[in-house]
Parts: structure tokens; sequence; C-alpha cells
């Protein structure tokens, strides 16, 4: 599994034969390039075409961040798809039944690690919460509907009932959830959140621009995001159990405090300081391992895994089986 690079200084990132080298104001860094898998730019950097020959010709992505951690733009190596993955995928989407059933699936998925992320800190906080219930219910109702509007209203619903969960099992006073603001984060929470899910798109954006899936072709967000939506619709699966519940856990362990925010763009975002701590927990975090049919997986692996899952159901017709979190 290759590896992140992230990058909090303005300076050039070049070329040098077969090597990248990164020149700051004070230093000089060869970055290992056969084992990175994608760079993060928090700062003003120069590059070349000569860089991103050597970047496209080793796979490797640059994803482009303001100094306040909002993604600006990326860098995505050249990945050439066979004319047949293109046509099946455009195929699946046209076939009304499996798309609806797909849809179901991973709105299914995410509810239900809303839940998991509820019920344990219902069981940690020895706390009874009424959302729990209605999260159920939504998991029973939404497998049995079969309209767009419909699924997506279940999806809004839910959402709105899992979020109330945060301002029970925050600890410090001075971190309150209150509800999801995004353009801008209007609190820290919402902050960290939007962050977290940047970091978390790239991953399986990455995962999705090496498979056979065309990115450009989402079943879940094709009215609602950008023509580069599929990887939104894997990862909302995940958002709960590797983005939320890190958060949650890295403001109960005091892991970050108020003075990693500032007040920018009429909002609330990470200093350079936070971002680089949050950066380092999501890292560590993403190696944790859980088991599949006996064999071992990091939380890494397994959003490879589940965009592999979904390419052969879209290529092959294999039967996708969602990942969902039953044990931390």
């Amino acid at each position: 599994m290759r590896l992140n690079y992230y990058l909090f200084k303005p300076g050039k990132l070049q070329r040098e034969d077969q090597s990248v080298v990164f020149y700051s104001k004070d230093r000089k860094d060869y970055l290992p390039i056969g084992q990175i898998e994608i760079i993060f730019v928090f700062a003003s950097i120069d590059i070349n075409n000569n860089l991103l020959k050597l970047l496209d010709e080793y796979g490797v992505s640059i994803y482009f961040f303001s100094y306040f951690g909002k993604f600006i733009g990326r860098f995505m190596p050249t990945h050439a798809r066979s004319g047949k993955n293109i046509i099946q995928h455009v195929h699946f989407i046209d076939n009304k039944v499996a798309t609806q059933n797909l849809k179901r699936t991973m709105l299914l998925a995410d509810i239900k690690n809303m839940l998991f992320v509820v019920k344990y800190y219902q069981k940690k906080r020895d706390l009874v919460f009424p959302f729990t219930m209605i999260l159920e219910r939504h998991i029973e109702t939404l497998s049995k509907l079969d309209d767009d509007l419909d699924l997506l209203m279940v999806e809004a619903n839910a959402k709105q009932e899992y979020y109330r969960l945060f301002d029970h099992v925050l600890l410090v006073p001075d971190f309150q959830f209150v509800s999801r603001s995004k353009h801008p984060p209007k609190n820290e929470i919402n902050a960290m959140m939007s962050f977290g899910y940047a970091l978390l798109y790239s991953l399986v954006e990455g995962s999705v621009q090496r498979s056979r899936l065309c990115i450009e072709l989402p079943f879940q967000h094709g009215t609602s995001k950008t023509n580069t939506g599929l990887h939104h619709d894997i990862a909302d699966i995940f958002k709960p159990i590797f983005i939320d519940r890190l958060i949650l856990q890295m403001v109960n362990k005091r892991m970050i405090s108020k003075k990693h925010f500032v007040i920018a763009d009429d909002g609330v975002s990470m200093n350079k300081e936070g971002m680089s701590i949050f950066i380092d927990t999501f890292d560590s975090y993403m190696l944790t391992t859980v088991k599949i049919n006996s064999r071992a997986y990091t939380y890494r692996q397994i959003l490879s895994r589940e965009v592999n899952s979904v390419s052969n159901l879209v290529n092959e017709g294999r039967a996708y089986i969602p990942f969902i979190l039953t044990k931390w």
C-alpha cells in the first residue's frame, strides 16, 4: 500500500532525473516517488510540465487545498479505460432496476453505519438515545422504496436524526455541533467534518480512477454533484465510521482544541497545526485492521475493496455486499 505525502510549506516541487524533489525556504527533500499515492498540497508551490509527466508515469495524484484547507482542484494521472468498460458502465446505469438496487444498497449501508456509531456511544455512555429506534425504522422503510426522491428523503431524514448524536456525546464544552453547515462551516466540528470528508473523497477518488469504473457516471449524485460524483457515492458509506467517529474521539480525548481553528471566509477553518494533527491521526486510524472472512484488511484497504466490489457488480454482475462495521 502506497503512502500519502503532505506539503504545508510554500516552495517548488520539481523533477530531477527520475526523482521528485521539494525545495522549501530552508531545506531540500527527496520524495520517494515509487511509494507515494497522493500528494496533498496546502501551500503555494511551483510545479512544471516535467514534474507532471513523472507523476503521471508513476500514477501519483496531487490534490490542492487553500491555506485554510478548502479543496481547490486536482491533478490525476492518465488512466485509459477500455471502451468495453465505459459501455458496460453506461448499460448498467440504463438498467433502472439494477441502478435502483445499488442506490438502495448503498444508502442502507450508509444508515447502518450511522446506526453502528449511535449504538456504540449509547452503550459507551450507558444512555438511551431515542433516535436509535428512528434510524432502525428508516432502515426498514428504505428497504421497501424504489423512487429516487423517496430514497433521498429517507437518507436526509436519517442524517438529521444521526446528527443529534454529536452534542450528546461531545464531552468538551468548547465544542458543539448544533447542525451541519458546509459553505462555509460555522463551527469547529463542521470544519473538521468538511476537512475530513475532503481527505476521504480524495482516497476514494484515487481508487475509482484506478478501477474499471467511470468516475463521471455516478449512481447517487448524478444531479447534485459535479461530473465526478461517483467517489461521493462510495465515500458516503464510510463517513460515519471513518471521519465522524474520528472527530468525536479526537475532541473527547482533547487531541484538538480551540487554538487549532481560525475564523476565515465568514466561517471556521482549521489552521495548519490543526490540519497536521488531524492528518497524522487520520493516517494512523486508516491503518486500523478488521477481519473479513478471516482475512485482515486495513481501513485504507477496505476503501479500495469497496470500489472493486462496485466495479465487479457493474462489469461482471457479481453480488455487491457493502462494508458495514460491526465491531470497534
